[in-house]
């Protein structure tokens, strides 16, 4: 026994610990979740976070603590950020945007041990303590046409708003069609 007990306390010992692991012993974890809750945007962000905490609550296996701040302007931002440090938040989910995920980077590399996870779809945003996971809609565009072509589908509709872009991926989509189909 004396053995087997000072085995577990060297592999104990030697792993590192973060916040986020303490927290999962306490069985809570504090999550911020930062949207434009005020302005234009303030209708879709409350979809968003209905969404985002659905998604936590039925997938997460230990107690989370969920708070929503706003994020709609860099001023409320800077607000929202001290209140999330103060509040000791392990994890942040948001914002959306590229300016205000600068902003979050930040402050938790001066101020907070907490990662977040930007929903921003600039990747050159990623760093220590930041993880961007919005999406990139050319790779997710590709990934869809390679799933319906290696399935065999045989009809593709396109529906984009007029414009460059729209153009410019309806190409993209017909090249890739054509040459996977040969």
């Amino acid at each position: 026994k004396i053995i087997l007990l000072l085995t577990a306390l060297l592999l104990v010992s030697s792993c590192q610990s973060t916040n986020i692991i303490e927290n999962t012993v306490n069985d809570q974890i504090n999550i911020a979740i930062i949207l434009p809750l005020t302005g234009p945007e303030a209708a879709q962000s409350e979809e968003y976070t209905k969404m985002i905490k659905m998604g936590i609550r039925s997938n997460l296996k230990i107690t989370a603590r969920i708070n929503v701040y706003d994020g709609a302007t860099p001023e409320i931002l800077e607000a929202s950020m001290r209140q999330i440090a103060d509040e000791g938040t392990d994890v942040i989910i948001g914002p959306i945007y590229t300016a205000p995920t600068k902003i979050v980077a930040e402050k938790i590399k001066s101020t907070s041990s907490a990662i977040a996870i930007s929903l921003s779809n600039n990747p050159v945003l990623a760093e220590n303590q930041l993880y961007i996971f919005g999406h990139g809609p050319m790779r997710q565009l590709q990934s869809l046409l390679s799933y319906t072509l290696e399935n065999d589908y045989k009809d593709y509709i396109t529906m984009f708003p007029t414009g460059e872009w729209s153009n410019r991926n309806a190409k993209i989509i017909s090249e890739i069609v054509i040459y996977e189909k040969g």
